[in-house]
């Protein structure tokens, strides 16, 4: 499998979860009660969805990911302008810039200066369709329980803190919010491992709404020396793998997940990005020829238990506790496919067999 399909898996699962908590709860103060009704969760969900900010604001930000051994910490400057306009500066722990992201509704540029280096991306318009939009909040319903949990204080601004739970409990993540109650902008965000322990956390501080942002504070200024690249708009895809696509049938799986996307890859590959409205499944296949069938084996039988093999139901795997997104192999006909996702070992085993009997008709 491909660094380039990792990375984008990584990609795609990231800003897929953080555009479904940055855009979260945003809505009137009738909503600050005991509980919330079906509708008052529509309605959340409905702002979720609506493609732009809350409210100009600049601030600073201290996100931490604990998922993978010691805790990376990383602190941020952020400001933004309704609707579509942000600047992000990520420091180091030296004080010194590392990274600078300016975007509008069409274009992004991202800068890292110690590296001298530009990147210039088109950006797909914010917004989601009406029909498309119905779905998502029906199946995050669906999967996930939407609770008012308390009130707080954060950054010296009250907010509301609200719980969103896997109806299935320890199947997949869980998260918490905290929302200011005058802007109804996220103040901090947790999310927690199927395990239940922190494993994402992000806060606001140093908040100031509706700043006067100077004319060229979302302009990038590239010194001399500096190599740029340019990527391309994303296009359509060519005719040969448009029909790859079409000889499998990708139905949903069970547990909710519902195909978002299929992305074919080189020498005829393919990922499949399932989600269940919050939480993302991806499913790789890749050619595997006699030459690498004993390799799980020697992992299995390696020190330190790299993965344990599953047998059950006919089925014949190997599963790999990475403590964050999970992984789960198995053989079919000359090809290796692999479930990556933050995903129970008995969640993980039974989408390989549903995938597996209906996908693959094995």
């Amino acid at each position: 499998m491909s660094a380039t399909i990792l990375n984008r898996s990584y990609f795609n699962r990231s800003y897929f979860v953080s555009f479904v908590l940055l855009f979260l709860l945003s809505h009137s103060s009738s909503l600050w009660g005991a509980s919330f009704s079906s509708e008052q969760v529509d309605s959340l969900l409905e702002n979720l969805l609506r493609g732009d900010y809350y409210v100009s604001f600049e601030a600073e930000e201290l996100t931490i990911h604990f998922s993978h051994g010691e805790p990376q910490i990383n602190r941020f400057k952020v400001g933004k302008l309704k609707p579509h306009k942000m600047r992000r500066e990520k420091y180091a722990i030296d004080g010194s810039v590392e990274e600078i992201i300016v975007h509008d509704d069409e274009l992004q540029i991202v800068s890292y200066p110690k590296q001298n280096i530009v990147v210039r991306s088109p950006r797909n318009k914010t917004g989601v369709r009406a029909d498309e939009k119905r779905k998502l909040i029906d199946l995050v319903k669906k999967n996930y329980d939407v609770v008012f949990v308390g009130n707080a204080v954060i950054s010296s601004r009250p907010s509301v803190i609200v719980s969103i739970n896997p109806k299935d409990r320890g199947s997949r993540p869980s998260y918490k919010v905290w929302i200011d109650h005058k802007t109804s902008m996220p103040l901090k965000t947790e999310t927690y491992s199927i395990d239940g322990s922190l494993s994402f956390h992000s806060t606001l501080s140093n908040i100031v709404i509706n700043p006067s942002f100077s004319q060229d504070y979302f302009v990038i200024m590239v010194p001399g020396g500096t190599v740029a690249y340019e990527q391309p708009p994303s296009s359509s895809k060519p005719q040969n793998e448009e029909k790859k696509l079409k000889k499998l049938p990708y139905f949903n799986l069970g547990g909710g997940y519902e195909l978002k996307e299929s992305l074919p890859h080189e020498k005829g590959n393919l990922q499949l990005i399932y989600h269940d409205g919050l939480n993302m499944v991806s499913i790789f296949s890749e050619d595997w020829n006699k030459d690498k069938a004993g390799f799980l084996k020697k992992m299995e039988a390696s020190s330190g238990g790299i993965v344990e093999r599953i047998r059950e139901k006919n089925f014949e795997g190997y599963y790999c506790n990475r403590g964050g997104e999970n992984i789960l192999n198995f053989i079919s006909d000359k090809h290796r496919y692999v479930i990556v996702g933050e995903v129970s070992k008995k969640g993980l085993v039974d989408l390989a067999i549903e995938f597996k009997e209906r996908v693959l008709g094995k």
